[in-house]
């Protein structure tokens, strides 16, 4: 379901999701996201204007998207995966909070 993921973007490029899922969400972030969803084993998913979707079970490596040297930004998002604890970059626990639209 699209309500089940972290609001908080990966803006920079990340590894480990393979290659571009041609023919499945690259018209849009939102298509790509929906793409993703109908996956179970999907976890996590970006997109980007002129290269498209991709998505997998995981993601990892993410390039700091500040770094104006790096690739132009993506869009994407983890997916909550249930059963599984989230912390923050202090070791805090973490609670997923999505707004309604």
């Amino acid at each position: 379901s699209t309500d089940t993921w972290n609001p908080n973007e990966q803006e920079g490029q990340c590894f480990g999701l393979g290659d571009v899922k041609k023919g499945e969400g690259g018209d849009s972030p939102e298509a790509c996201m929906e793409a993703c969803c109908s996956h179970d084993d999907c976890g996590a998913w970006q997109w980007q204007r002129g290269l498209g979707c991709f998505y997998n079970k995981r993601m990892h490596g993410c390039v700091d998207a500040s770094d104006p040297v790096v690739f132009e930004p993506f869009v994407g998002r983890r997916k909550l995966q249930i059963g599984r604890s989230y912390v923050d970059k202090q070791g805090r626990p973490w609670q997923q909070n999505v707004a309604a639209e």
